[in-house]
């Protein structure tokens, strides 16, 4: 919760008799108010960067390549000058800022090398070493938006080795991995923890790729930072393992039930049974843990994660998983009136409810008739989400 959301509901504390003005006050001082001048400063670097990779890949057919790379590489150390002075002298935000934008012109002197004498061998060990400088200048420097960038500098080396070479870059995911978790998870930074596990995701679909595995190896791929996330204390990180996984399993399922109507695809699907042992080893484990651990109430994200491909008819049978999962979660939400627990509950449904009906509907139906009754469909729905929504509220008041 941020200052002004806390401030406006400790208003309504107080009224209620709940806490004093002066406990209210108490509150509000240990949160520090944001500067908003700092969005001007995110956007300085972020515009400034994007136009010096584009400055990069520019034609300079009239200066010599040394010449380019020395112009980079002054721009590059007066940067990080003019960083190291602002951070020294109490202005750590332009600091940062000129350490980053420094960052930035450091790989794009690696790029323009790249450019200029295409040393193409060396491509996906440019973001390796760019990485690997980024994870310096925060050990040094210990900011999160230094954090985030070299974090993201390593997903799109990994993303650029998967189109432009269809590998899986070992060295840039152990850097990922040994390096930038290290940090991230000790951070506990709601950007950093997101940013780590959406990239881990978009890894392992590179990895799936790369070396031509079943598309269901997916599952369990996308189960591992959900198994991680049953073993951390409740905080950012855990949440971001936790939502990011069920958001990446539901998106999977919503192409699996497209893929498995399609036969030619269930004929070429070949079955591993080594995929079964260690998803099979997994999965009755995280039951167990949960089961001993007294969080039963978890159980049913599991059930996303059940492969279900080897069934006749199996694209209804993840159809269904899909529902179970949305009206379990919002019986629960509105049982224990909690809005987190509603709001999943609620999204998953009518995510699954299009999904079905696009599947069924889509080419039976006239275009226009298809959206039509799509949208009189959804204002149903959130007509009925609405009334129950004012239920829970009118219970809890």
């Amino acid at each position: 919760m941020n200052k002004a959301k806390l401030q406006k509901e400790g208003k309504k504390w107080v009224k209620d008799g709940i806490i004093t003005d002066i406990q209210l006050d108490s509150i509000l001082s240990t949160y520090k108010s944001r500067d908003p001048f700092y969005i001007f400063i995110t956007f300085a670097v972020l515009f400034i960067s994007i136009g010096v990779i584009l400055f990069v890949f520019t034609d300079w057919t009239n200066i010599l390549a040394i010449t380019r790379v020395i112009i980079i590489t002054i721009f590059m150390l007066i940067l990080y000058l003019l960083g190291i002075y602002f951070h020294k002298n109490e202005n750590k935000t332009y600091g940062i800022s000129f350490i980053i934008l420094g960052y930035i012109f450091f790989g794009a002197t690696l790029i323009l090398i790249i450019n200029v004498y295409n040393v193409t061998f060396f491509a996906v060990w440019m973001f390796f070493i760019w990485g690997t400088v980024g994870l310096l200048l925060y050990f040094i420097y210990r900011n999160v938006y230094l954090l985030s960038v070299g974090l993201l500098i390593t997903i799109i080396g990994q993303l650029y080795s998967g189109i432009d070479t269809s590998n899986f870059h070992i060295w840039l995911f152990g850097l990922f991995i040994l390096g930038y978790f290290h940090f991230i998870f000790h951070n506990r930074h709601r950007l950093t923890s997101y940013l780590f596990v959406i990239g881990f995701q978009l890894q392992m679909l590179v990895l799936m790729f790369s070396e031509n595995l079943e598309y269901y190896w997916l599952i369990v791929l996308f189960f591992l930072p959900y198994v991680l996330s049953r073993f951390i204390k409740e905080d950012s990180f855990k949440q971001a393992l936790t939502y990011i996984s069920i958001l990446s399993i539901f998106i999977f399922k919503i192409f699996e039930s497209f893929l498995l109507q399609e036969s030619y695809f269930l004929e070429e699907t070949e079955y591993h049974v080594l995929f079964f042992i260690i998803w099979g080893i997994v999965w009755i484990s995280l039951i167990g843990w949960d089961w001993l651990n007294n969080e039963k109430i978890e159980l049913m994200n599991l059930i996303l994660f059940v492969p279900l491909f080897f069934l006749p008819y199996s694209y209804i049978a993840v159809l269904l998983t899909m529902f179970t999962f949305a009206i379990y979660w919002l019986i629960v939400g509105y049982q224990q009136q909690t809005q987190s627990y509603v709001v999943i509950g609620m999204t998953s449904f009518i995510i699954s409810t299009f999904t079905t009906y696009i599947q069924f509907a889509w080419e039976m139906m006239n275009r226009s008739l298809f959206f039509i009754i799509g949208g009189i469909l959804l204002f149903v729905i959130s007509s009925f989400f609405e009334r129950k929504r004012r239920t829970m509220e009118g219970s809890k008041g």
